[in-house]
């Protein structure tokens, strides 16, 4: 696109850019409510996201499991990498939204409570 006159702002509202863009959005709130609420550590919830992920596109590959013929649907390595790269920045932004007292990430458990009356 660059070759042939389009600018930077062309280039980065591209689809293509904006599909890699969505499909990390889409995950980030995944990492967090998996690293921040259930407590996963880090690693861990990046493997969870990576294997929903592979399992959504191995959903778009086959068609639903060959319930229906699925021709609109693509399966693209670039979305698993790009819904696992949302989960980590998810799972790494979930220590601070629990330091900030986010009150799904807070379990109410404050050093600067004192003690319960």
């Amino acid at each position: 696109m660059h070759r042939v006159g389009a600018g930077w702002w062309e280039m980065a509202t591209s689809f293509p850019v904006l599909q890699v863009l969505m499909n990390v959005a889409l995950f980030v709130p995944l990492g967090m409510i998996l690293r921040g609420v259930f407590r996963l550590d880090a690693t861990t919830s990046v493997a969870m996201a990576l294997l929903l992920s592979a399992l959504i596109e191995v959903t778009q590959y086959t068609g639903a499991f060959g319930i229906y013929p699925c021709g609109v649907r693509i399966a693209d390595i670039e979305d698993l990498l790009a819904n696992t790269a949302g989960a980590w920045a998810g799972a790494l932004c979930a220590p601070l939204l629990t330091r900030l007292g986010v009150p799904l990430f807070d379990r109410g458990s404050r050093p600067d409570d004192g003690p319960a009356r």
